[in-house]
């Protein structure tokens, strides 16, 4: 999603638009043989697709997707064994960004014929697995489907499936009552662990050796003080994120007004120096700074278009931001964002998950000394305590 803003889907095809079943019989230039195809099934049939007629479908057309994409590449002078930055890695992901949400809008549109084909009016949608996590197709689908309201949770991945059956048994087998349910608005994600006081002061004081230990006056306005400094912080309090967005509670934050942030947050990080960061705002104040998505985007779901020049370290190259919204129920980050607009009259901050490359968003508060430790982040804010290294 990130890389796609960079480039041009140059080798984006119409034809390929649709369900695997319509598009069984696309002959290009770039179609597979049939040797080809049962080549590459007979590879894949060790992990399950075997040789079934609606898999051989699917695969024929997704094959003759791919090396359409790859021979169009090759007459545009695209080199394939350069990095992702290059003119062939902006390209292709480009493309397949492109495809993915022209795709992605053929099948809820087909969803809806369905609907009404059987008297059914499809006014709300609720997207999840991992595909949902694509910011500027959602975006798209907000935008260009009729949908009243469209809700994504926080945590979109296959575990929706198990949690789906988990809740059809207790609701539907054992007929037990729906709890009340939460406003479509609101930040549903903090629900993991917490910790307490006592195991989070004993977890520090392990490691006093080496870190520095203050007591924190007033929360929200030491964390902005750091921030307005110019210092990146780490924040770690109340529950942790359920789904694979922090939103406050484990996050890493600095100002979003500085644009070199956006390379320093990356270099922390151990990533891709393309790759874009996310604002939270204020609810009330995102027409102030953002347009172009819904009205709330509580789980960090959606794009936005950029209006405001104030905040380059969370504006993207195509000047757009996947923007978390913040209402009253997400307490400790309305207190930092509350706490930021009052110092410095902007109600947003640099906001992305509190973890090192590869590793999961930060758990226990060993999780979060260790990423201090590495020496990256100025200091980190546990409970009531603000911790630095030791110099």
């Amino acid at each position: 999603m990130g890389l796609a803003a960079y480039g041009t889907p140059d080798m984006f095809d119409q034809k390929f638009v649709g369900d695997a079943w319509s598009a069984r019989n696309i002959v290009t230039s770039a179609a597979l043989t049939e040797p080809e195809i049962t080549a590459f099934l007979n590879k894949v049939s060790s992990i399950g697709f075997g040789d079934k007629p609606t898999k051989r479908i699917h695969w024929h057309s997704q094959m003759n997707l791919i090396k359409n994409i790859l021979l169009k590449a090759e007459a545009n002078g695209l080199n394939f064994a350069q990095d992702p930055f290059s003119d062939f890695g902006k390209a292709i992901a480009a493309t397949a960004q492109k495809f993915f949400e022209e795709n992605s809008l053929y099948a809820l549109r087909a969803l809806e014929k369905v609907a009404h084909s059987f008297g059914g009016q499809a006014r709300n949608l609720c997207m999840t697995g991992g595909a949902a996590l694509n910011c500027p197709a959602n975006t798209r689908i907000f935008n260009e489907m009729q949908f009243e309201n469209i809700f994504i949770p926080p945590s979109c991945d296959d575990g929706g499936l198990s949690i789906g059956a988990a809740m059809y048994g207790y609701h539907q087998v054992l007929q037990k009552p729906r709890s009340p349910q939460p406003d479509l608005s609101e930040n549903i994600a903090l629900n993991g662990r917490q910790f307490g006081a006592a195991e989070i002061k004993e977890t520090v004081l392990k490691n006093k050796s080496v870190l520095e230990i203050s007591d924190c006056a007033n929360f929200a306005s030491d964390v902005c003080k750091e921030i307005a400094d110019d210092k990146v912080v780490a924040v770690m309090t109340g529950r942790s994120e359920v789904g694979p967005r922090a939103l406050g509670n484990r996050s890493i934050l600095a100002d979003p007004r500085k644009a070199d942030n956006w390379r320093r947050v990356n270099q922390i990080k151990d990533r891709e120096h393309w790759r874009p960061f996310a604002p939270a705002c204020l609810k009330e104040n995102l027409s102030d700074y953002f347009d172009g998505g819904p009205p709330d985007s509580p789980h960090m779901l959606f794009n936005y278009n950029v209006k405001s020049t104030r905040i380059p370290a969370v504006t993207h190259v195509d000047k757009s931001a996947r923007v978390q919204t913040v209402n009253k129920s997400n307490t400790s980050m309305r207190a930092l964002l509350e706490e930021f607009d009052r110092q410095h009259d902007i109600p947003v901050l640099l906001n992305t998950s509190f973890n090192g490359r590869g590793e999961p968003i930060v758990e226990r508060p060993d999780d979060a000394i260790e990423i201090l430790k590495k020496g990256k982040i100025d200091a980190v804010f546990v409970s009531n305590m603000k911790i630095t290294l030791r110099r």
